[in-house]
């Protein structure tokens, strides 16, 4: 966008510095993906959460890149967070099976009660993963939405069907982590014709654009719901990144200035 295209008024959004106050040229502009944001019917805020990076990843991940089915099984961990119940809810709109997995007791209750996954499991007191696997998930998994990474990752690895789709978005369980780690097992791969992907949500802005047009509509019509946790003041920002990574934070983590 070219400065022309901005007035005093205008609301925008973009990646840029943590301070409350940015002074940009026209090429840092560009840099930053700085654009204008409207309300749109919602509050202002899910323009950073469901309606923003987060809702686009989710829908950039499951609709674009793992194409499912009607009467499939996707499964997401994280899924009290931005990105998974956002994945959850979109799931549940092309109509498949939706199974997730949380952090606490307070956040499986929360996607089951509130969000209307079919079944969720908290990772954190099963005694055994691959028992939760088979309970919650019977049928196997066609799309794994992985957002943690570890043990849960391998678990649900061991679930996918023939033709299973497994889409990396993040690995939160690793970020500080200094071991290697093992993943999947190849022969598994081939065998079962498995596809395996990373992405990051930016190299597809046509996708990003397509979800604010559906989000912002299902989220007019009361198909979406949303849940932020807010940390008040630009001074309390490094907090509330630890709370992200300790898995502290409920649903997308704001921090108002």
């Amino acid at each position: 966008m070219q400065w022309k295209d901005f007035s005093k008024e205008d609301w925008v959004r973009g990646f840029m510095p943590w301070q409350d106050r940015v002074l940009l040229n026209q090429a840092q502009v560009a840099e930053c993906g700085v654009q204008k944001t409207k309300a749109n019917g919602v509050p202002l805020s899910w323009h950073l959460g469901i309606l923003g990076m987060p809702g686009q990843t989710a829908w950039v991940g499951l609709k674009g890149l793992g194409a499912p089915k009607v009467g499939e099984t996707v499964f997401v961990s994280a899924a009290s967070g931005a990105v998974g119940m956002t994945v959850g809810q979109i799931a549940q709109q092309l109509r498949c099976h939706v199974v997730g997995c949380a952090g606490s007791d307070d956040k499986v209750a929360y996607v089951i009660d509130e969000l209307g996954f079919d079944a969720a499991f908290n990772y954190k007191t099963e005694p055994d993963l691959d028992a939760a696997f088979a309970r919650c998930c019977p049928n196997g998994i066609d799309i794994n939405y992985e957002n943690v990474g570890g043990d849960i990752s391998m678990a649900a690895f061991n679930h996918l069907n023939e033709f299973g789709r497994m889409l990396i978005c993040g690995l939160i369980s690793r970020y500080q982590s200094s071991e290697p780690q093992p993943g999947p097992a190849l022969m598994n791969m081939l065998v079962r014709k498995l596809k395996i992907q990373g992405f990051i949500v930016t190299d597809h802005p046509e996708l990003c654009d397509e979800w604010l047009e559906v989000g912002s509509e299902w989220a007019r019509e009361g198909k979406l719901k949303y849940n932020e946790c807010i940390k008040e003041g630009l001074e309390n920002a490094p907090e509330a990144l630890m709370d992200v990574l300790a898995g502290r934070n409920f649903g997308k983590q704001i921090v108002k200035i």
